[in-house]
């Protein structure tokens, strides 16, 4: 068991849950693979192309470096399901980095499978959501995980990532480099520390299941604080997001993206409102 706390995912928005040590490795091999891939020269790693998804994100390479960028940042998608295209498009990068980085980074997919259960199963009998627990199996080849890299040269306290909610269901936090990650508070929407240690994570509710569980568990804004080391040094991360079968999903096409939003907007917004801001 993974000892999942979910008591304080309606108060505070968070869910802590154990690190277990496979688990750890796993991603710890994971990183270090996508740090040697974000060595490599930058017109080599843009040969990897992205996929878009209107209604999630994509798949594959991008590249945030301009200032004019929401972030300015590296991140790299990944899901099960496009397995063969991503080790395809790896190997026409190079032979050794990117295909090893692909490799090990969906094998994080089977590690944090047993896990999502328990989340889901705890969230289902707390809650009152039927079927929640296997509509998040279901989904498993197209869990997204995401790794980031935020650049340095930045200034400390500056905001290397912008206050949003996650269009997804709900966020699992692999990794941080650094501390910085801050939430928003629904009481009186104060920024305070997301405190994570080497072996505790942590799952945030986003749009999707603040929906699902018709505004009980809100979707928790959050942003990244840079420090005096990763204002200089950068800052590398890991997350996963789970989207689920009987999921809505946000209509960025018609109300813009989720940073153009008031931090906390969406805390005391009644749910009948807050629904028209979906589709199917």
């Amino acid at each position: 068991m993974h000892r999942i706390d979910i008591k304080e995912l309606e108060t505070m928005g968070r869910a802590y849950v154990s690190y277990e040590p496979d688990l750890r490795a796993g991603v710890e091999e994971a990183v270090d693979a996508w740090k040697a891939f974000c060595l490599l020269p930058e017109e080599l790693k843009l040969k990897f192309p992205y996929s878009s998804d209107a209604k999630v994100s994509g798949n594959g390479y991008e590249l945030k470096k301009d200032l004019g960028s929401a972030d300015l940042k590296e991140d790299f998608h990944l899901r099960v399901a496009v397995r063969d295209w991503l080790m395809e498009s790896a190997e026409a990068v190079d032979p050794v980095v990117t295909p090893d980085f692909v490799e090990k980074a969906l094998a994080v997919n089977e590690l944090i499978a047993p896990l999502l259960r328990e989340f889901g199963e705890a969230v289902e009998q707390k809650h009152g959501i039927p079927g929640f627990a296997d509509d998040i199996m279901a989904k498993q080849p197209f869990w997204l995980l995401r790794f980031l890299h935020y650049f340095g040269d930045r200034e400390p306290g500056d905001e290397i990532a912008a206050p949003h909610v996650d269009k997804g269901g709900f966020t699992l936090h692999l990794y941080e480099s650094d501390r910085g990650v801050e939430q928003l508070t629904y009481a009186d929407k104060q920024w305070v520390p997301m405190p994570l240690s080497h072996d505790q994570t942590v799952i945030i509710p986003g749009m999707g299941l603040q929906n699902r569980s018709k505004g009980v568990l809100r979707a928790t804004c959050h942003r990244v604080v840079a420090t005096e080391e990763s204002a200089k040094q950068g800052r590398y991360s890991a997350v996963c997001f789970f989207n689920f079968n009987n999921v809505r999903f946000y209509d960025k096409e018609r109300f813009g993206r989720l940073q153009n939003w008031e931090p906390g907007a969406f805390y005391d917004m009644p749910f009948e409102e807050f629904d028209k801001l979906f589709i199917d």
